[in-house]
């Protein structure tokens, strides 16, 4: 019996024992007698970790992170600028944020409004590919010049290696329809038309073409630094010209377009549409190119009275008159001042294409030595050096490559009057 007993007392000992280790409820998160409890809140803008450990509360705050670890190397118990320790407080249960997840924010820049006339853009444009700039330390220039094939000459044949012996990384290109008239330029740039017969492009020494090309072909290909402009090379009413797209009609009435001309690229060059991102550090400049050889008989050279001189003042104060007092132009990139210096050398008036005019033969295109020529007075402007800092491997003597250089110096540094060379005599 006593065992009996004893043995159902043993039973029920341990039913108690067992309903005596179920764990209690927790209290709401309160700290008391030293308990620890831990919370982690997580924000969408980083992890705010809270951890209570006998009375004393650490918070920490990582922005942007999920480890506990904050980007500039700060752990977990530490925020951005140190660790911060609340004080002891066994009084005053703490109750730790709720778990949210909140959506992340974020904050546009918003872009300057573009001001002025805003063209008509293709509905869709995409960043070409390009290859990738060489970091070596060179000087970056980017040249687009709008006009027509006197820019090719100036262009295609000397000015990327000039470019290159001058200690430049070079990319040049330009937008060409003949004998383009600023009028004209200005109808075929608001109207975006693939107008442009030809769209040449060079940035490693090679030249790529693309035929029937508008405005923004060329202006959304790159990242420009400079865009260049350039009048047209006849005056008077064209027999070739439709005078609804805008024929010369006089040297003065050529201009009339001329800044809004401008405007409009910029407008084109500052819109958020612009793979590159809007472009407002560029700058505009002018090129002032040749009077016509004396030999020549292209119809318009009869506005001139088939007069070289009288059509090179005719171009200088025309562009007195309508460029260098534009604010958005930088300067004169003096081309016409260049070849007539050179025209007073012993080689005289032997800077054009003969002038028995045919379609090879036109006394206004420059030839391969007026085109070295022109180039050296492009680069000599761009960089600031002279021609004999930068020379490259010609078919031209050294006697010549000098007088060259001379006429090209003597340009830059007095844009609109001819000097005189000192080398009168062949060598």
């Amino acid at each position: 019996m006593k065992r009996f007993l004893a043995l159902l007392l043993a039973v029920v000992m341990l039913c108690a024992l067992c309903a005596c280790g179920k764990e209690a409820p927790k209290d709401d998160n309160t700290d008391k007698g030293g308990d620890t409890t831990a919370t982690t809140t997580t924000e969408a803008e980083g992890t705010t970790t809270t951890t209570e450990a006998e009375g004393t509360t650490t918070e920490t705050e990582a922005p942007a992170t999920t480890t506990g670890t904050e980007a500039e190397g700060t752990t977990s118990a530490t925020e951005a600028e140190g660790t911060t320790a609340k004080p002891t407080d066994t009084k005053a249960p703490t109750t730790a944020k709720p778990t949210t997840t909140k959506a992340p924010t974020t904050s546009a820049t918003k872009k300057p409004p573009i001001t002025g006339f805003i063209p008509t853009l293709p509905t869709s444009a995409t960043k070409p590919t390009r290859p990738t700039e060489p970091d070596d330390g060179r000087p970056v220039i980017k040249i687009l010049s709008i006009g027509h094939s006197f820019s090719k000459d100036a262009m295609v044949t000397y000015m990327w290696d000039l470019f290159e012996a001058a200690g430049y990384n070079t990319t040049i290109a330009y937008l060409f329809y003949p004998g383009c008239s600023l009028e004209r330029q200005y109808h075929y740039v608001k109207d975006n038309s693939a107008s442009y017969q030809e769209y040449g492009y060079n940035n490693n020494g090679t030249w790529v073409v693309k035929n029937n090309a508008c405005v923004t072909d060329a202006l959304w290909d790159d990242d420009w630094d400079i865009v260049t402009f350039q009048p047209s090379p006849d005056y008077g009413t064209g027999v070739s010209y439709d005078c609804n797209l805008g024929c010369n009609r006089t040297l003065t009435s050529d201009y009339m377009h001329f800044n809004t001309l401008v405007n409009t690229v910029r407008d084109y060059l500052v819109s958020a549409e612009n793979p590159y991102g809007p472009n407002r550090d560029v700058k505009f400049h002018y090129h002032l190119t040749w009077a016509f050889a004396t030999d020549c008989k292209l119809w318009s050279f009869t506005y001139s009275d088939y007069d070289q001189m009288k059509m090179y003042n005719n171009f200088i104060n025309a562009t007195k008159q309508h460029v260098v007092n534009n604010n958005k132009i930088e300067g004169v990139i003096p081309c016409i001042t260049s070849i007539q210096n050179a025209r007073t050398t012993w080689m005289g008036d032997t800077f054009n294409m003969p002038g028995e005019y045919n379609p090879n033969k036109d006394g206004y295109h420059l030839n391969d030595k007026g085109d070295l020529v022109a180039a050296m007075t492009w680069v000599a402007y761009f960089t600031g050096k002279s021609p004999k800092d930068f020379k490259i491997k010609t078919p031209y003597s050294d006697a010549e490559y000098t007088a060259f250089t001379e006429a090209v110096d003597n340009a830059i540094k007095k844009w609109d009057s001819v000097t005189e060379s000192k080398y009168k005599t062949a060598p």
